[in-house]
C-alpha cells in the first residue's frame, strides 16, 4: 500500500512530526478548530481529535494552540510517512488525484480528442511524479513525493 510523505508547512498552518513513542501527527486547522490527527509508525490513522477550546481563525492563535499541542505530545517536527485516510466531518484526507482529473475519469466522453489526451498526459504526469491531494472543506494542497506543498 502506497504511503505519503508530509513535510511540517507553517506557512500552510500545517505541522507534522513524531513522538518518542514513534507516533505520527499532524496538527493543522479548519475553519475554527485545530485538529490533531495520529498516525501509527506504520502510518494508519489512530485518532482524530478537533479541538475548539480555542479560537484558531487569526494565525497567531493556530500558532499558539499548535505549539501548546506539540509540546504537550512530545512532538519533535519533521517529515511524516502515512497511509491515505479520510476523515469526514471536517473534511480531511488524502486523495490520489485533483479534483478536476477525477471528474474526466467519471466521463471522458464529456471531452473532446483533444482535451482527453491533454488530461491523459497530464495524469500520466502527475502518477509519474507521485503527486497527490491533501484535502480540506475549503481548500486542497497539491503535494510532491517528498512531501512538500507545491500548489494551494
Amino acid at each position: 500500500m502506497r504511503t505519503y510523505k508530509l513535510q511540517p508547512e507553517p506557512h500552510y498552518s500545517i505541522y507534522t512530526g513524531h513522538t518518542p513513542n514513534n507516533l505520527q501527527y499532524i496538527i493543522t486547522s479548519e475553519s475554527d478548530s485545530l485538529m490533531i490527527v495520529e498516525f501509527s509508525a506504520a502510518g494508519t490513522l489512530q485518532n482524530f481529535i478537533e479541538d475548539k477550546s480555542q479560537s484558531v481563525l487569526h494565525s497567531n492563535a493556530f500558532k499558539k494552540a499548535a505549539q501548546l499541542w506539540i509540546e504537550k505530545l512530545g512532538l519533535t517536527l519533521g517529515t511524516i510517512e502515512v497511509k491515505k485516510f479520510n476523515i469526514e466531518d471536517p473534511k480531511f484526507e488524502i486523495q490520489d488525484l485533483p479534483s478536476d482529473f477525477e471528474e474526466y475519469l467519471l466521463d471522458k466522453s464529456l471531452f473532446s480528442i483533444a482535451e482527453q489526451e491533454d488530461y491523459n498526459r497530464l495524469i500520466q504526469i502527475w502518477q509519474d511524479n507521485q503527486k497527490y491531494v491533501l484535502a480540506f472543506e475549503v481548500s486542497d494542497f497539491w503535494v510532491d513525493r517528498n512531501g512538500v506543498i507545491t500548489d494551494s
